[in-house]
């Protein structure tokens, strides 16, 4: 796995990030001033207690939210001062995410749910199906290219996301929960792919997790306590 070193580049810096909801006219505190630096190569755990804000945690810093106070910068840009139309195009074709339900199109075969991130990208569509087809194989699933979620198993199925999310060459990787919902043998393989992406493609990787397991066998660990961030040593 790939370790930080002083000639990487930094991807993502955090500062003082908060995020509230808002309930029957109650503020609801989230976030409270996280903080967090990313290197390319970095790969990361962000644990704790369930309901304690990881979610939140990635699903602002991946922008798929806007925080209530802080910033986040990409390679030295303030992805917060975009509109909302730059910013989805920026999260399409540079972040990339996983997550614990698949999200998978059922309609859709596994190489068209593969390809749907360049197809709204409005890339060629010849280019995106060799791409994906190329992808599948990488994870070992270009015998069921044509099958459609529901013929797939749990673990086939987090293949296919996985191979999703890689499909724009993203910078980065955020992961939620990836393996909750599979048994410990097939979670224990999707945890070797992800480790042999980083190792192959240099791949950035922030994971959020209960597994504790998984959270150790990563270079960087955070725990999320009060709603901040905080390095473990675990």
């Amino acid at each position: 796995m790939s370790d930080r070193g002083t000639e990487k580049r930094e991807i993502l810096r955090v500062t003082d990030l908060s995020k509230s909801y808002y309930h029957l006219g109650r503020e609801v505190p989230i976030l409270n001033r996280a903080n967090l630096v990313l290197y390319e190569g970095d790969m990361l755990s962000v644990s704790g207690k369930s309901g304690i804000g990881k979610s939140t945690f990635l699903h602002v810093v991946g922008t798929l939210d806007r925080p209530t106070a802080g910033s986040v910068h990409y390679w030295g840009e303030d992805v917060f001062s975009m509109s909302d139309g730059v910013l989805a195009r920026f999260r399409n074709e540079q972040l990339g995410f996983i997550f614990q339900f698949h999200h998978l199109l059922p309609e859709f075969t596994a190489l068209e749910n593969v390809m749907i991130p360049a197809l709204i990208a409005r890339r060629d569509s010849r280019s995106a199906r060799e791409r994906a087809e190329g992808l599948l194989e990488e994870v070992g699933l270009s015998h069921r290219r044509e099958h459609r979620p529901g013929e797939l198993s749990g673990g086939e199925q987090q293949r296919v996301a996985i191979a999703r999310a890689l499909m724009m060459k993203p910078r980065i990787v955020f992961a939620d929960e990836p393996t909750g919902n599979l048994d410990e043998r097939t979670s224990d393989e999707i945890h070797e792919l992800l480790f042999r992406l980083n190792e192959d493609l240099n791949l950035t990787l922030v994971v959020v997790t209960h597994s504790a397991s998984l959270a150790k066998r990563l270079p960087s660990r955070y725990v999320m306590r009060d709603g901040t961030l905080e390095k473990s040593d675990g």
